[in-house]
């Protein structure tokens, strides 16, 4: 799971280089992202861009290609991953910053079922 999400961010995320290239620079589509069901258990994986003008198709779904057999040739440099692993502590870091969003991200993280709140089994 935690390669898929290396991986995702490495091609597809918005500091990749095919972002950069497709909706930054050239502004071929609006997005570039994927998706993996880690889940599933398929090892499929779905990669979709919303292209601005169906002319631009093949050559952005070649682009797409293209970034998935670099990334299979070419080992990332050390510079990159850390560039990754700290956006993605910034991004966990600033999930915290409220109360309100710590108690979301708690939720979804915690291996104990939710239970209900003192105030919602008193009203009864």
């Amino acid at each position: 799971m935690l390669a898929g999400l290396l991986v995702s961010d490495l091609c597809f995320g918005e500091s990749s280089p095919l972002y950069k290239k497709l909706v930054l620079d050239e502004q071929l589509v609006d997005q570039v992202a994927d998706r993996h069901l880690a889940e599933a258990r398929s090892g499929l994986w779905t990669v979709f861009a919303t292209v601005k003008d169906k002319k631009d198709l093949a050559s952005v779904e070649r682009d797409v290609w293209r970034s998935l057999d670099d990334m299979r040739q070419r080992p990332v440099s050390r510079e990159r991953l850390d560039d990754v692993r700290s956006r993605w502590k910034y991004t966990f870091l600033s999930g915290l910053a409220t109360p309100s969003r710590w108690r979301r991200s708690w939720r979804r993280s915690s291996p104990w079922p939710a239970t209900r709140s003192a105030s919602s089994t008193c009203s009864r």
